[in-house]
């Protein structure tokens, strides 16, 4: 008996590494470049992306886990927020972390068993006489609960 539910408990979790993989989906690259690439010389335009799991935000702790998304009005920031409520991981946030990264910079290739907890990045996207300059953190959001990742983009 005991045998078997070591067995299970185990696949589950292989089953769980297995998801956490981090890959660079296409659609993904191409939501992340379109919010990026749309803000205008002197514009500044931020999404953030918040999970909770095993506890839901501070406004509704009975959820066992949720997904928000914070973003201006307009398409290419809708876009984004859309994908990462539908397809971001809620209980390694940290992966879709390392895939965004991972989008804007080709070349960077992260261990898989890599987990990241926090951290803030700053790159730029484009050419030098016109792009825009992104910074993104990630870690725990104190006012809302849970994890909240943060994409924001100032153009130049």
């Amino acid at each position: 008996m005991f045998g078997r539910w070591l067995a299970a408990v185990l696949a589950m979790l292989a089953a769980s590494a297995a998801s956490a993989q981090t890959t660079t989906d296409p659609a993904f690259c191409r939501v992340l470049h379109s919010f990026v690439t749309s803000v205008r010389p002197g514009e500044v335009k931020e999404i953030v992306f918040r999970t909770a799991w095993g506890r839901g935000f501070n406004d509704s702790p009975e959820q066992l886990f949720e997904k928000r998304c914070h973003h201006p009005d307009d398409e290419p920031s809708v876009r984004l927020c859309g994908y990462l409520v539908k397809h971001g991981s809620t209980e390694f946030t940290g992966v879709t972390v390392k895939s965004a990264l991972m989008c804007f910079s080709p070349q960077t290739r992260l261990a898989p068993d890599l987990r990241l907890q926090q951290g803030v990045f700053s790159f730029n996207v484009g050419p030098p006489d016109r792009g825009a300059w992104v910074d993104a953190s990630f870690g725990d959001d104190p006012d809302v609960g849970g994890k909240a990742f943060r994409l924001k983009a100032k153009g130049y």
